[in-house]
């Protein structure tokens, strides 16, 4: 009857749970954990855990015993920097582990198929096919990030007449060509590999002598009022009717701008309309 009693009790006894290893003794083959808050001693089966690792631990008889508790065996390769790889397991935890081989030289690229040792803290290397795994679902790509937006003002305008500026107007006629320009601060806000999804010429009109001709615009490379100017010093020629208000810049002239490579626009004198123009605003909306 004693003997019958024991059994059930230890079986009673058996039970599964998780703790934390807060030390390991190598040489007698034990960790250390903290079982909500008791801390016990025990030894393991399988790979040894790692200092702050989660394991399972097995009570049976009344003798426990623990197996560490680690993430997925295969990831996507999101990255790879100072030796390191950026790995967003299909568990949807990103690990961050060594490579065999040269620390120099990078097996895996972004996007690779990995394997990964979790005992070694180490990336095995890369699938040429990847595993059959009925229930993997590919990640989701990161999120894009919020779109910014920003107005941007002159830093100067004028119109150039003959031998010298006549003025801040933005005028043109027959003789008189205008310019405006933004320095650096666009190019310096908007990164060069943002995607531009809104780019507009806000250009309030003065007054317009013959609406029915357009302007004819192009871009500038001055960082500031140059000494003087020309039709010659502008690049591309873009139509813009007499009566625009808002001039979509989305494509070359908002690439342009966000790159360096333009630092302003300005209009052509000649057959290009009799117009002044108010200082005019640039508006974008991008993400990276």
């Amino acid at each position: 009857m004693d003997q019958r009693q024991a059994w059930e009790l230890s079986r009673g006894a058996s039970d599964t749970t998780e703790a934390t290893v807060q030390a390991i003794d190598w040489e007698n083959g034990l960790v250390e954990v903290n079982l909500s808050g008791v801390t016990m001693r025990m030894p393991w089966f399988g790979p040894a855990p790692w200092k702050g690792t989660r394991v399972r631990v097995i009570t049976a008889g009344l003798k426990p015993v623990c197996a560490a508790v680690y993430g997925a065996p295969v990831g996507t390769v999101q990255s790879t920097s100072g030796g390191r790889a950026s790995v967003l397991g299909d568990d949807g935890v990103v690990y961050r582990y060594g490579w065999i081989g040269d620390p120099g030289t990078a097996p895996v690229t972004a996007g690779q198929r990995v394997r990964l040792d979790h005992a070694g803290q180490v990336v095995l290397g890369r699938y040429s096919v990847t595993p059959d795994a009925p229930d993997y679902v590919p990640p989701p790509p990161p999120p894009p990030s919020a779109a910014r937006s920003a107005w941007f003002d002159p830093i100067w305008t004028g119109n150039w007449r003959g031998g010298s500026f006549a003025g801040d107007a933005m005028e043109i006629s027959s003789t008189r060509m205008a310019m405006a320009g933004w320095g650096t601060q666009i190019a310096d806000s908007v990164d060069d590999a943002a995607i531009v999804s809104r780019a507009e010429l806000h250009l309030p009109v003065v007054w317009d002598k013959v609406a029915g001709v357009a302007s004819s615009m192009g871009l500038h490379g001055f960082n500031g009022r140059p000494g003087s100017a020309s039709n010659d010093n502008l690049s591309g020629t873009y139509s813009v009717p007499g009566n625009a208000g808002v001039v979509s810049l989305v494509g070359g002239i908002a690439d342009a701008l966000k790159s360096g490579s333009a630092l302003g626009v300005g209009f052509r004198s000649g057959a290009f309309g009799w117009r002044e123009y108010a200082a005019p605003r640039i508006y974008m909306e991008w993400s990276v």
